[in-house]
């Protein structure tokens, strides 16, 4: 997947899906799928379009993204897109009037057809929608499908729900909606260290002020390094037995080798097994966590 701007645009021919994609969840996931498909029938590119900051601050809302751009990119890849076309989204870009964006994105790129969410809007004021959508791309040619809303055990899928879930520790759930685990994916930044005084080597997260942050507690978990997967057990929240008061994302790794600093670790949220608890020494949380690894 090769990712581009509009400074970097590609002559190919492409059919494009239309979006934030915030959470690359199910239903995104149908549009996503269906620009590929339609694509590869055409035998052209397939590409995304999305913002590469977080555009809900530009709404002077304290929303935060459930993955962000980086995050989305890693997963987008896997999803075999051909281009991520992005920008930030910024009080210009909130002002562009709904026909300039159009025109926007067909003079960049050679765009064959669109795919969006039957809940897509656009333009300043949000005054673009579906109706106006079709009525643009039929007077240039272009073909449209718009995706129908996507349930899951009679539940629509959406951003906002997923974040209820993830607030209340439903990993199970969430990762249902999303279509795959929950992760976080970020650099490897040097932590306290009581990983290995627990006879576990441990990998502490970056956190992006933009990444909204689940449930507090500790969690079983996947830890991908360089490519290999390792059973983790994952604490997520404050450390009150340290009396540390910050936010981090600290792994415990089964069988991990060597250093991590530095790398990018991908750390995939499975189930919830407990809350934060603050306990009589280190010796008695280095037991607890024993015990979290191996469940």
């Amino acid at each position: 997947m090769y990712e581009i701007d509009f400074q970097t645009v590609t002559d190919r021919p492409v059919y494009m899906a239309l979006g934030f994609f915030d959470s690359v969840h199910y239903g995104h996931r149908k549009i996503i799928n269906r620009v590929r498909e339609l694509a590869a029938a055409d035998g052209v590119a397939s590409c995304v379009f999305t913002f590469s900051n977080n555009a809900y601050k530009q709404f002077n809302t304290l929303s935060k993204l459930i993955y962000i751009y980086p995050e989305r990119a890693y997963i987008m890849s896997g999803l075999g897109i051909d281009y991520l076309f992005s920008c930030p989204f910024d009080k210009t870009f909130k002002d562009t009037d709904r026909r300039e964006f159009l025109d926007m994105l067909t003079g960049a790129l050679d765009v064959r057809g669109f795919v969006c969410g039957y809940d897509y809007l656009f333009g300043a004021g949000g005054y673009g929608d579906t109706a106006y959508l079709a009525e643009y791309c039929d007077a240039k040619g272009i073909r449209l499908e718009v995706v129908p809303e996507i349930m899951l055990d009679g539940v629509r899928v959406s951003s906002t729900g997923i974040k209820e879930l993830l607030n209340a520790g439903d990993i199970e759930r969430a990762n249902l909606m999303l279509g795959d685990p929950y992760m976080f994916r970020a650099k490897v930044v040097k932590g306290r260290g009581e990983g290995r005084v627990f006879g576990y080597p441990t990998v502490n997260l970056y956190i992006s002020h933009a990444k909204h942050i689940i449930k507090y507690g500790v969690y079983k978990t996947e830890t991908e390094i360089d490519g290999k997967k390792y059973r983790s057990a994952t604490n997520i929240g404050v450390k009150p037995t340290f009396n540390d008061s910050s936010v981090s994302v600290e792994s415990f790794l089964e069988d991990y080798r060597g250093d991590a600093y530095d790398k990018i670790a991908t750390v995939r949220f499975l189930q919830y097994l407990r809350g934060i608890e603050k306990f009589d020494s280190p010796e008695a949380l280095g037991e607890q966590i024993r015990q979290d690894i191996l469940r």
